[in-house]
């Protein structure tokens, strides 16, 4: 599942490259990146914390290209209450180096980021994999 979070984040910055100019940076109403982040995460098991949203009940159980996303830009936002991304300094080449053979859980996915990139921004990357309820 983590190939197929690489692959949808991936393809939306490529879909922005193409079609909104280089680093999706002119407004585009129909594709836009920031739609693909922070998709009010649901604990597993857990009680529905936030108010009906379709993306989220089709997303249950998926590992969204989001947390990509909040890798590697460089905006702050509430992933939910508690818990903000302030990780700003990850990139596409980082993240994908980090998805070797054998990753097979996000806890495996960010544990290995953080060894490959010398613990960069290891409390941050922490809090924003907690946001997620990937303690």
């Amino acid at each position: 599942m983590l190939w197929e979070a690489w692959a949808y984040h991936i393809g939306y910055e490529l879909t922005l490259a193409e079609f909104n100019g280089v680093g999706g940076t002119t407004d585009n109403s129909v594709v836009e990146l920031i739609g693909f982040e922070n998709f009010d995460p649901l604990p597993i098991g857990g009680e529905d914390i936030t108010p009906f949203n379709p993306l989220t009940t089709f997303w249950e159980g998926w590992i969204p290209g989001g947390i990509m996303l909040d890798l590697t830009d460089v905006n702050s936002d509430i992933i939910r209450p508690g818990f903000t991304d302030n990780v700003d300094s990850y990139t596409n080449e980082d993240i994908y180096n980090a998805l070797d053979w054998g990753i097979e859980s996000p806890q495996e996915f960010r544990d290995r980021l953080l060894r490959e990139s010398g613990d960069r921004d290891r409390a941050d990357v922490i809090n924003l994999f907690e946001g997620y309820f990937w303690n």
